[in-house]
């Protein structure tokens, strides 16, 4: 496995699938199959006492991290606050995963994109991708509501997460 250790310089969000990952007794204590560049909200009373909202597994280095509800926020967009970023080091290498993050039907509906243009002072168009979850496009357009831009697209987000021949983690 090869893990990144410089500073990400990639500016688009990272979307990480929801799934469910299976659920193991180890040593009498309860384990989970990371899938990495995934989440999963576990059941277990356990783990939610803890104030855990959900289990996030790094798509660079694999780790599992927990997001606690003292410290992050997920909207109603899935958009998960503060940047997700992996605190996970393997052989004294950091792992330098750092992103802005969504979480696929965080609230059990698919995320979208929505390409749009906004209007500039100088009479060009701007374009910005927004992201929103929703049932279908119609949804989506009634989160938009009205206002000054222009719909260029609208679909599902979608992304793969895999390893090169060198085990380097690419991601879209």
């Amino acid at each position: 496995m090869v893990i990144e250790t410089h500073s990400s310089i990639i500016a688009e969000p990272f979307f990480f699938e929801a799934a469910v990952w299976e659920r193991k007794h180890l040593d009498g204590q309860i384990a989970y199959g990371a899938i990495p560049g995934t989440w999963f909200r576990p059941q277990d009373t356990v783990i939610l006492a803890t104030g855990i909202l959900a289990l996030i597994s790094c798509p660079n280095c694999k780790g599992v991290s927990g997001l606690n509800r003292k410290i992050h926020k997920v909207d109603r967009f899935g958009k998960l606050e503060p940047n997700f970023i992996c605190p996970f080091s393997i052989n004294k290498i950091r792992c330098s995963f750092n992103r802005n993050a969504f979480l696929d039907r965080w609230n059990k509906k698919p995320l979208y994109a929505i390409a749009l243009e906004y209007p500039t002072l100088s009479g060009g168009w701007r374009a910005q991708i927004e992201y929103c979850h929703a049932v279908n496009e119609a949804e989506v357009k009634k989160h938009l509501g009205p206002g000054s831009y222009r719909i260029v697209a609208i679909g599902p987000v979608v992304g793969y997460h895999v390893e090169d021949k060198e085990g380097k983690v690419l991601s879209v």
